[in-house]
């Protein structure tokens, strides 16, 4: 398993889909928790930045990771949530907002419900035109909307997950923190074997693209400009989110333009859809809706219940 949850959360999954527990909470930092979920028929819940305390995570990437909930159900991520939402003074980012009770929102109308799904996004992905269809059918207002840099959320994505971990991760060198090598004869083998024998692949290689972005000559190139193009998705979504009040996006991404799961890009573009939530730091739920297919439901800040409530109706509200 890798340390920092790079892609590795299907444990989780597989504990709950196995009955070894009726809920995991996980670390997400770009979707992968909601990709191993929806694969495993699984529902994963991540809320709005903030709102649950990160206290005790050994962080990678301190603006995008966030904990998540897998469960089988929607009732049981309410519950859940209800456990572990609320202000921690121990998390420099814990929101100090009032919390519901997520379980008592469950259930209501969602008639005068206004969803959009996003154009680009359709292509390769069509099953999410049947999610919507089903919506309509239930009372939501349903039509489509643009988000205009879509193929910009990727390299966004990376280039600051990267670079965050680069930057939270150099504390693992085998004097203050993580796995210490018993093979040095001096302080620069520590350094080296310490960090080679303890950090598995994925981290090695997002520390290596981490420490090229961050390097004088690249900051302004990569770095800076990936938060710039950030900020404009943020103002991009708080646009969409003054005519709706939920985006429909898939939550696994069967359009690969014929990429197949043996080409090393592959591992890399799963989240092109799923990490848009962790760049805006909106609460989002996946939901299976058939073999390796599931959607998302995006909604505004600290509007968890609006998000539940979309997913409890979905799914029949029987739960």
């Amino acid at each position: 398993m890798d340390e920092f949850g790079f892609r590795k959360t299907s444990y989780a999954s597989s504990a709950v889909l196995k009955g070894f527990c009726d809920a995991a909470v996980v670390t997400d930092i770009g979707g992968e928790s909601r990709i191993s979920a929806v694969t495993n028929g699984l529902i994963a819940f991540k809320s709005t930045f903030g709102l649950v305390s990160r206290y005790g995570i050994p962080m990678s990437s301190s603006s995008l990771e966030q904990v998540a909930i897998v469960t089988k159900d929607v009732k049981q991520v309410a519950e859940v949530l209800n456990v572990i939402a609320g202000h921690d003074s121990r998390d420099s980012n814990s929101a100090d907002i009032e919390t519901k009770n997520y379980v008592n929102e469950l259930g209501e109308a969602i008639k005068d419900l206004k969803i959009g799904y996003i154009e680009e996004f359709i292509e390769g992905n069509e099953y999410i035109l049947d999610i919507a269809k089903k919506y309509q059918d239930m009372g939501a207002s349903v039509s489509q909307c643009k988000l205009e840099f879509d193929k910009y959320l990727l390299a966004t994505y990376y280039i600051l997950s990267s670079a965050e971990a680069s930057s939270n991760l150099a504390r693992y060198d085998g004097i203050r923190y993580g796995h210490r090598t018993q093979n040095y004869k001096g302080l620069k083998d520590i350094y080296i074997n310490s960090r080679g024998e303890g950090f598995g692949e994925e981290v090695k290689r997002r520390n290596i693209f981490g420490t090229y972005f961050l390097t004088d000559n690249n900051m302004e190139k990569y770095y800076n400009k990936a938060n710039k193009v950030r900020t404009l998705i943020k103002r991009k979504l708080d646009e969409l989110f003054k005519d709706f009040d939920i985006l429909l996006i898939p939550a696994v991404n069967t359009n690969y333009d014929k990429v197949t799961e043996n080409h090393p890009v592959y591992p890399y573009i799963e989240e092109k859809h799923t990490c848009i939530a962790n760049l805006g730091g909106l609460p989002v739920i996946s939901i299976p809706c058939g073999e390796n297919k599931g959607f998302e439901l995006i909604g505004r800040h600290y509007e968890e219940s609006t998000v539940l409530n979309a997913a409890y109706a979905y799914k029949g509200g029987n739960e």
